[in-house]
């Protein structure tokens, strides 16, 4: 069902007028994933956003923001939650293409390990790379989707992370790839 509507939201998106000109919208805006909470389930991203220059054609924007993750069952560690800060940079490619960097810093806490039993408190550092494009819905509401790659790049207190459920290859942290739809809000 979750694939169904993934499908149904990217059709409906596609349909829209798009704009083959410089991405236009207020300096200052609001937006929140609205994928992640829904699959992979339980993930919140919230961020300012806030262009940097008056560029038209070659919009750069600051993104600050705040990540959580609900206590979730992880078959291959535990019963994982984080909560962290967002700090990134989005890129206009002479239209509504953007690519954006983004660093993710805080407090993740995995609890009774699948072997070990022991609960673990980290500081992470995750970076993500992504690219998208956007669609103004409104002069106060517009919507993005995004692909890329994300890496938890360094773990005060790793812990160990098997391939499988048979949990008897260790794999650590891995580059995963995500999506995301966005939908702001312009101030």
């Amino acid at each position: 069902m979750l694939k169904q509507a993934i499908i149904l939201l990217l059709a409906s998106l596609s349909g829209l007028s798009v704009k083959a000109q410089a991405f236009e919208a207020p300096p200052t805006g609001i937006r929140v994933n609205i994928l992640w909470p829904i699959y992979p389930g339980g993930k919140y991203r919230l961020a300012l956003r806030h262009s940097v220059h008056s560029q038209l054609e070659y919009r750069t924007e600051a993104l600050i923001g705040a990540s959580w993750s609900a206590p979730d069952h992880r078959d291959t560690e535990g019963k994982f939650s984080e909560i962290s800060g967002l700090f990134g940079m989005r890129q206009y490619l002479a239209g509504p293409f953007n690519f954006e960097i983004l660093a993710s810093y805080g407090q993740s806490r995995l609890e009774n390990h699948v072997t070990t039993g022991k609960n673990y408190d980290s500081r992470d550092l995750e970076l993500i790379g992504a690219a998208g494009y956007e669609w103004m819905l409104h002069e106060n509401w517009s919507v993005d989707i995004q692909a890329g790659l994300g890496r938890v790049v360094s773990k005060s207190n790793p812990w160990p992370i098997y391939k499988d459920d048979s949990l008897k290859k260790e794999v650590g942290e891995e580059t995963i790839p995500l999506g995301a739809v966005h939908v702001a809000f312009w101030l």
